[in-house]
């Protein structure tokens, strides 16, 4: 949605785009680390995910994948069980 009208702390409303800024400017606030790459593999096992990108190999316990405005499912095996759980598109 462009504008979005009844989010709460904006009262006159906020666009999608800025409020996504604002959501990650708060993450980062608070410790979260923003990297921006494309992932060539992905092992999400086990307490610690690792991702080979472009960029470098990162690893974290979370991860969280962000592929664009358009919500789309990934199309990864077991990703269907998961929607709820933990998957949000």
């Amino acid at each position: 949605t462009e504008q979005i009208d009844n989010y709460p702390g904006f009262e006159g409303g906020i666009d999608g785009f800025t409020l996504g800024e604002k959501m990650q400017q708060s993450a980062e606030h608070f410790g979260a680390v923003t990297e921006l790459a494309e992932v060539y593999k992905a092992n999400l096992s086990g307490k610690t995910k690792t991702l080979d990108t472009s960029e470098s190999v990162f690893q974290g316990r979370t991860v969280v994948i962000a592929t664009g405005a358009t919500p789309r499912p990934l199309g990864i095996p077991g990703e269907e069980a998961l929607v709820g759980k933990g998957v949000h598109y």
